[in-house]
């Protein structure tokens, strides 16, 4: 890897994640690496090679034009911080949201830890789920709970 930093790392997993290359999102983590989605609760934790995989590619196929923006980071040498913009249209069903055709943007707060190999070993992250169902058109706390 030719990134030095954790902020390095952090860019080039959201580019990826950008340009819908989940593979390359996978290969920035190690093997053991652990995924901890916060407001998708036991759905959204587990493995990132199986989990993550998961939500990010249903995630791209249900927003076809999803874009992901690293708007600020910062970190030291095994962790980053970093708050990322997410939106896009929804074109299909996604988790138990059935798709409106509805835009959402959203912004996002990932913790991301790194191991002496820079290879991202833990991903968490944090946002307002009562909004995203709400913009995609689902009202109900029991929905976003």
């Amino acid at each position: 890897m030719v990134s030095t930093t954790s902020i390095d790392v952090a860019r080039l997993f959201f580019a990826a994640y950008d340009a819908h290359e989940v593979d390359k999102m996978v290969g920035l983590c190690s093997e053991d690496a652990e995924l901890r989605y916060i407001p998708m609760a036991s759905q959204g934790q587990g493995p990132v090679r199986v989990v993550g995989r998961k939500i990010w590619s249903g995630l791209i196929d249900a927003f076809p034009d999803l874009h992901v923006t690293m708007n600020s980071a910062f970190g030291d040498d095994h962790n980053a911080a970093a708050e990322v913009m997410i939106g896009g249209t929804q074109r299909k069903d996604f988790l138990d949201i059935p798709s409106q055709g509805k835009h959402y943007e959203l912004p996002h707060a990932f913790i991301l830890r790194l191991n002496e190999r820079n290879r991202i070993t833990s991903i968490t992250a944090y946002w307002d789920n009562l909004s995203f169902y709400a913009q995609l058109g689902e009202e109900g706390i029991e929905k976003a709970a």
